[in-house]
Parts: structure tokens; C-alpha cells; sequence
């Protein structure tokens, strides 16, 4: 049987089709309220260095622990170490069995030389933040205690951040 009007069904169809294509795109539009917020998270940092991981003879160690905050982008930490002389007290990007990149450097006490413990604060830029937070993820930053004695880092360590709930 043949239908008497074609227009008319033409334009019912292209209607649906509009009808349909309006609810799709208003099911997929976020709501202001959707948005995700900023997280504001405080995480506990941790590493223990030694000669092995720097593949190494040292029999130098280091303890480091601090907290990153979020909200604020300050880093506190400390540092004991035992058997070394540092030249310098750095957290590099890598993994700890090759030379990575430098990404913060530790502060020397305030007679300009490295004497255990070490502590301080540092407010992280933006770059520093972003590599800083992955690492949870990807596993790749190291504490890296530089010596006259070896140049490229005496004794590493895995740095460990941990999200506090």
C-alpha cells in the first residue's frame, strides 16, 4: 500500500532526527557543578639512599623524609645521612640506576655545608609540581647525594610519595 503523503513523512523523519540529536548533545554537556575541583591532597615522601643503588662502593646512607602540600606547593624535608660528605642533595627524574634529570636541590645548612640532618622547605613551581605528583604513577624520581668523591651521585634512593586519605 502506498502512503498518500511523502513530504509529510519526509519532514516527520527529519524531525525525529533533529529531536534525537538535540538530547545527545544536551545528555554530553557538563554542568557547571560536574566540573571536578581542585585537590588540595598532602603527601608523606620517604627514601632510604645507599651506595648500591648508585651502583656504587659507598657505605654512606641517607634517610629522607618530608611532606608535599598541595594547596600551598611547599616541600618539607629532611635528610640524616652517615658515611658521606655531601656536595650536594638533589631529587632527580629517573630511575635511580642511571643519571636522570636534576629536578629540586636541597638546601645546605646555614653554614653552607651539607651536616646531618639536613631540613628545609621549598615552594615547588608548576613544572616541578606536575613531574613532582605523576611520580606515585610512574616511580621515577630519586633522592641523588652528590660527593667530590664521585661526582654523579655516591648513594641514590627511590623517592616514595604517599597520598595521605
Amino acid at each position: 500500500m502506498k502512503r498518500a503523503n511523502k513530504g509529510y513523512d519526509m519532514a516527520l523523519t527529519t524531525m525525529n532526527v533533529l529531536l534525537v540529536s538535540v538530547l545527545l548533545l544536551g545528555a554530553c554537556k557538563k554542568k557547571k557543578d560536574d566540573q571536578p575541583t581542585p585537590v588540595n591532597a598532602t603527601y608523606d615522601i620517604s627514601s632510604s639512599a645507599d651506595g648500591k643503588q648508585a651502583s656504587s662502593d659507598s657505605k654512606g646512607t641517607a634517610m629522607v623524609t618530608g611532606t608535599y602540600s598541595q594547596s600551598s606547593k611547599k616541600l618539607t624535608y629532611q635528610v640524616v645521612f652517615t658515611g658521606i660528605e655531601p656536595a650536594s642533595i638533589d631529587i632527580h627524574e629517573g630511575k635511580p640506576a642511571s643519571i636522570g634529570n636534576k629536578l629540586i636541590s636541597l638546601a645546605k645548612n646555614s653554614s653552607n655545608k651539607y651536616t646531618s640532618p639536613v631540613a628545609g622547605e621549598i615552594t615547588l613551581t608548576a613544572d616541578q609540581e606536575k613531574v613532582f605528583l605523576r611520580s606515585p604513577v610512574t616511580h621515577t624520581l630519586y633522592i641523588n647525594v652528590v660527593t667530590t668523591r664521585i661526582a654523579k651521585g655516591e648513594i641514590r634512593g627511590k623517592l616514595l610519595l604517599k597520598r595521605r586519605p
